[in-house]
C-alpha cells in the first residue's frame, strides 16, 4: 500500500536498505520487541507470519509497516537491533560510529518504488484499492432522527447507533458531523451544505441516517422529524459527480437505517444440524409511516439478495448503499443496544478494519446479523447495493495511521 506520507531522512535511509535487512534479520526476535513497544499490531504481524509468503517477503512486509509509522526513527531501529542481539546489522545504516549512511535521492526513489510494488503484490493490489491516506479521510455525516413531533413514533434506542458510528469513524480518522432530529427543511439544507463543501483534500465520504422510512410506488423515502419526507434518490443525487465534483472518483458509502416496507422477515428455521447459534432479543421496528408527501426519481437493480449491482447514471459511480433489510421489509432495532444493522457493523469493523476491506466486512456483519432472532421470531438480512464501486476500500490503511 503506497503511502503519500512525506518521509523524513531516517525513513528514506531505511527504505533504501530494507531489502537487505529483510533478507538477513531474525524477524522472530525482532517482532517480540516491536509488539511489546506497541510499534506494530500483533494481529497484523500474525496475519503476515501465517501467510503463504516467503520468509524474506514476510520480513519485508513487517519492516515496511514499522518504518512508515509517524513515530519511527533510525535511533529506534538501531535500539531494536541491539535489544534482539542483532547489532551486527547496524552497518547497513551507519558507515562509521555515529555517522549515518548517505543515500542519493534518486537511488532512494528507485528502491522505494520497487519496494512498494513488491509490497502491493504480496498484500494489497493498489490498482484495485481506493486511496485512503488523507487526514482526515473524509467527512462522516451522521444524522439520527430519534424524536418526532408525534411522540408515539419516537425511535427509542437510536442514540446507541449514533454513538457507535461516531466512535467508529473517529477511529478511522474521519471528520464526524452529527445532526439530530431534523425536519425536512433542515435535512435538505444539511445535504446542500455538505454537497457544496470542498472534499478536494479528502479521499472518501460516509453518510448515515437513522429514521423511519416509507416505500411507495417502488420509491423509498426518509421520514423527517416533522413527518415530511425526503427521497433517498434525492440524497444520492446531491453527491453525484455533477452536484459534488470534489468527490468524483472517490468512494462514497451511504447507510440507511430505516424500514423499506411493511413485511416482517420470519426466515426459515432449520429442524436440526444448524451450525449457526441464534439469540432471542426484544425488538422494535423502524416502521413505515403513512400519510406523508414528497417527490423523487427511481433506480433499478440487476439482481436481488445480499449484494446487488445497481444500474445508475455514471456520475453516481464509486457508491456503496447499505440497507438493514431488503426492499419491502421492516428494519429491526433494540431499545437497549440500537439497530441490528449498526450493532453488527460496529463490532465487525472495529475488529477487522485493519486487514479487511469494506465489502468483506459487510459480508461478515451480515452473517452475524442473520444469527439473531427477535422475540416474535423476526429475522433480518442486510442489503448492499453497488453503483460502480469497483475497488476495495480499506477504512484503516495498514501502512498509515492518522
Amino acid at each position: 500500500y503506497q503511502s503519500s506520507l512525506k518521509m523524513n531522512s531516517d525513513q528514506k535511509l531505511c527504505k533504501s536498505q530494507l531489502r537487505q535487512l529483510a533478507s538477513t534479520i531474525d524477524m522472530e526476535k525482532m517482532v517480540h520487541h516491536l509488539i511489546n513497544n506497541d510499534h506494530i499490531c500483533e494481529e497484523l504481524v500474525s496475519s503476515i507470519l501465517n501467510s503463504n509468503q516467503t520468509r524474506d517477503q514476510k520480513s519485508l512486509l513487517i519492516l515496511s509497516h514499522v518504518i512508515e509509522e509517524k513515530n519511527f526513527s533510525l535511533t529506534l531501529l538501531l535500539k531494536y537491533l541491539d535489544d534482539c542481539g542483532q547489532s551486527d546489522l547496524k552497518y547497513l545504516f551507519v558507515s562509521e560510529p555515529g555517522t549515518p549512511t548517505v543515500v542519493q535521492t534518486n537511488q532512494w526513489e528507485e528502491t522505494c518504488l520497487k519496494l512498494d510494488l513488491d509490497f502491493l503484490e504480496t498484500y494489497i493490489d493498489i490498482e484495485k484499492t481506493y486511496r485512503m491516506e488523507s487526514n482526515p479521510r473524509g467527512y462522516a455525516l451522521l444524522i439520527n432522527n430519534e424524536e418526532f413531533l408525534i411522540s408515539d413514533h419516537d425511535r427509542l434506542g437510536a442514540q446507541h447507533d449514533l454513538d457507535k458510528l461516531e466512535h467508529l469513524f473517529t477511529q478511522f480518522c474521519f471528520k464526524v458531523v452529527k445532526k439530530q432530529n431534523v425536519s425536512r427543511k433542515e435535512l435538505v439544507e444539511i445535504l446542500d451544505d455538505m454537497s457544496k463543501a470542498d472534499h478536494s483534500d479528502m479521499d472518501a465520504f460516509f453518510f448515515y441516517i437513522g429514521s423511519h422510512g416509507n416505500l411507495r410506488n417502488n420509491l423509498e423515502y426518509i421520514l423527517c422529524r416533522d413527518h415530511q419526507e425526503v427521497g433517498i434518490n434525492h440524497v444520492l443525487s446531491k453527491f453525484s459527480d455533477r452536484d459534488c465534483p470534489s468527490l468524483s472518483n472517490k468512494p462514497k458509502i451511504f447507510m440507511f437505517q430505516l424500514c423499506r416496507g411493511d413485511e416482517v422477515d420470519f426466515g426459515c428455521h432449520p429442524v436440526s444440524d444448524s451450525h449457526f447459534s441464534t439469540t432471542k432479543t426484544n425488538t422494535i421496528e423502524d416502521t413505515q409511516m403513512k400519510g406523508t408527501s414528497s417527490q423523487d426519481g427511481k433506480a433499478t437493480t440487476s439482481k436481488t439478495g445480499f449484494h446487488q449491482t445497481v444500474r445508475a447514471p455514471i456520475d453516481l459511480s464509486n457508491t456503496l448503499l447499505v440497507y438493514p433489510t431488503v426492499s419491502g421489509f421492516r428494519a429491526l432495532r433494540e431499545v437497549t443496544t440500537g439497530s441490528w444493522l449498526v450493532s453488527a457493523i460496529y463490532e465487525i469493523f472495529l475488529e477487522h478494519a485493519h486487514k479487511k476491506h469494506v465489502v468483506d466486512m459487510l459480508d461478515m456483519a451480515n452473517e452475524e446479523m442473520t444469527k439473531k432472532v427477535g422475540s416474535g421470531g423476526e429475522m433480518q438480512v442486510m442489503n448492499v447495493k453497488s453503483i460502480g464501486f469497483h475497488k476495495n476500500l480499506f477504512l484503516r490503511s495498514p501502512a498509515y495511521s492518522c
